[in-house]
């Protein structure tokens, strides 16, 4: 999570509610290969194995921006992020045998175009455009 507050009265209601007390708050922001990178780190040295992973954070019809990779936000924390996480935690996800990945995303992906050729928005900025792919 982004946010650590947010992410503990989260933590706090999951755990009241599902009675289990093995729900942990760990920050990784997906705007940074590194951190996505140091988060994976941190939970190998504590864990062996991943039963769930939920990719859910993004960002929406930003102003341009660039992700501390050089990436356009959008492109960057929507897909990139979840995408190297999800690579990265594949070994941990293997070793729970009937592990899931589940990704909440937005249905206006089916409004939009990639134009490989300009993956960054170069050519001409719009955020919804860049956001619908």
């Amino acid at each position: 999570c982004r946010d650590l507050k947010k992410c503990e009265e989260e933590r706090q209601a999951i755990v009241m509610e599902s009675r289990n007390k093995y729900v942990y708050c760990r920050q990784c922001e997906l705007d940074s290969f590194k951190s996505v990178r140091d988060f994976v780190e941190k939970l190998r040295e504590k864990e062996s194995k991943v039963d769930v992973l939920i990719n859910n954070a993004g960002v929406m019809n930003c102003r341009k921006m660039y992700t501390q990779d050089g990436i356009e936000t959008q492109l960057g924390v929507n897909h990139m992020g979840h995408f190297l996480l999800s690579n990265l935690l594949k070994p941990m996800l293997q070793a729970a045998g009937n592990s899931r990945v589940i990704y909440l995303i937005n249905l206006d992906y089916r409004k939009g175009v990639i134009d490989f050729t300009d993956l960054n928005f170069e050519k001409e900025y719009d955020a919804n455009k860049a956001f619908n792919r």
